[in-house]
């Protein structure tokens, strides 16, 4: 009776009789929205690359959990927004996770935290480069033609302290003890197509040349009539940037630091911007370029200014460049690198990519590769098929709540598993057009 008691609940509110509530109610899970995404997921075959990507160094006979169910296990876990391995406890038993994992006995639980734990700390450096290449290789096969064009925006981001770890270091720009990762992101969809975890000192550009040499390199490959662009903020102006832009004929838009004799250069044009503010009173902005060589470059470069004045004060920007046009235009295309720190914020609040609490820095790696390819997987589950649908632009908080968090019973057949979601669900009707969607997708050829 003292058990029974203790697992269960009564509310008084309706007047009638009692609200009993208990946790008796089998096989029920809160995440069955996930089912589309993971049918999204096999089309493409994404998640089955990624047991390739890491060697199971276990002996088999003793092996109770795969590794590629492991992976697939982790990984939609942080995508139901379960982001710690502890989770991995709470959930091994959820039917949605032991469907979307592939357990082969649906009557065994999914790997215990200890176990993930113990796959997170095994990988190498190899084993993480090949897992960050899947970013990319998702980018690629998942395009029905090669594209116009592709936007390479890179940025920098802090990822605080979760104790002593290693190469947890004190970063004076942001005030705190952080990892400072290096992301590349597609501009136009969003798609995350590179990250590295660095060092908390590390200067925004550290790797930044390797990195964008690598992607490059695969982007050509794959797409040799694509027009590649670059964009980036003043910490990314060095001069390794431009001349890999340069002889790989990537055309860039980089911000740069007004020094001494970029002001002295832009002044007249600042004294114009004020001058037509003090008579008109309105905020007013005006852009140029000339040809301006730093004495740590070989060559002229073109540089475009933009100078303003309002009832703020007045601001003056710069930016180097290898295109043509407008400067005015040139800007509007660089200002469009805002939408990249939109993409960072969601990653990491979204996906909890900053929840790198392991102790070593391989281990935190791999955390952020994973984190990355959940952030991904979303991703490009908005662009092909919540296109057509209410949530088209919804960030990942929306589509949790909207569709990925529903309750349904979960009962196994000599024949089906059942997946029933309540009647009164307000979302059917998107769900049903999800999965119609879903159906009628035709894979690219190139998967």
């Amino acid at each position: 009776m003292e058990t029974l008691c203790k697992s269960q609940c009564s509310f008084s509110f309706y007047k009638k009789k009692d609200v009993v509530v208990n946790f008796r109610g089998g096989e029920i899970t809160t995440d069955a929205g996930l089912i589309p995404l993971r049918e999204f997921d096999q089309k493409f075959q994404l998640t089955e690359g990624m047991d390739n990507c890491i060697s199971d160094r276990r002996q088999s006979y003793l092996v109770e959990h795969r590794q590629e169910e492991m992976l697939r296990q982790r990984l939609y876990q942080i995508v139901a927004g379960y982001e710690d391995v502890d989770d991995c406890d709470l959930l091994r038993n959820d039917a949605t996770m032991k469907l979307i994992a592939g357990k082969k006995d649906f009557n065994k639980a999914l790997a215990s935290q200890p176990t993930v734990t113990r796959l997170e700390n095994r990988v190498n450096w190899n084993e993480i480069e090949n897992l960050n290449n899947l970013d990319l290789d998702w980018f690629i096969k998942t395009r029905e033609e090669a594209p116009e064009e592709v936007i390479l925006d890179i940025d920098s981001t802090d990822d605080p302290a979760h104790g002593k770890q290693q190469l947890v270091l004190f970063n004076g720009h942001y005030g705190r003890y952080m990892y400072n990762p290096l992301l590349l992101f597609d501009g136009k969809s969003g798609h995350l197509l590179s990250a590295l975890l660095r060092g908390g000192t590390a200067h925004s550009s550290k790797f930044a040349d390797e990195m964008l040499k690598g992607t490059i390199d695969k982007l050509k490959e794959e797409f040799p009539t694509t027009t590649l662009f670059m964009r980036g903020d003043s910490a990314f102006g060095a001069p390794a940037e431009y001349k890999l832009c340069e002889q790989e004929n990537v055309k860039y838009t980089i911000g740069i630091i007004g020094n001494s004799v970029l002001q002295r250069k832009a002044a007249k044009l600042l004294t114009k911007a004020k001058r037509v503010y003090k008579k008109t009173g309105k905020a007013t902005r005006f852009y140029t370029s000339f040809l301006y060589s730093a004495k740590s470059w070989k060559k002229k470069r073109r540089i475009c200014v933009k100078a303003e004045c309002n009832s703020e004060g007045t601001n003056l920007r710069f930016i180097v460049t290898n295109m043509k046009g407008r400067s005015r235009d040139i800007f509007t295309f660089y200002n469009g690198r805002g939408e990249c720190e939109n993409r960072i914020k969601e990653v990491k609040n979204g996906f909890a990519a900053d929840r790198l609490s392991c102790h070593t820095y391989l281990a935190n790696s791999f955390r952020l590769n994973l984190h990355c390819l959940a952030y991904n997987l979303v991703n490009l589950f908005r662009e092909k098929i919540l296109a057509t649908t209410t949530l088209a632009k919804a960030q990942i908080d929306t589509v949790r709540y909207k569709f990925f968090k529903i309750g349904a019973w979960v009962k196994e057949t000599c024949r089906r598993i059942w997946v029933k979601l309540a009647g009164g669900w307000p979302y059917r009707n998107l769900f049903r057009q999800i999965h119609l969607t879903i159906a009628s997708y035709s894979v690219p050829l190139r998967c």
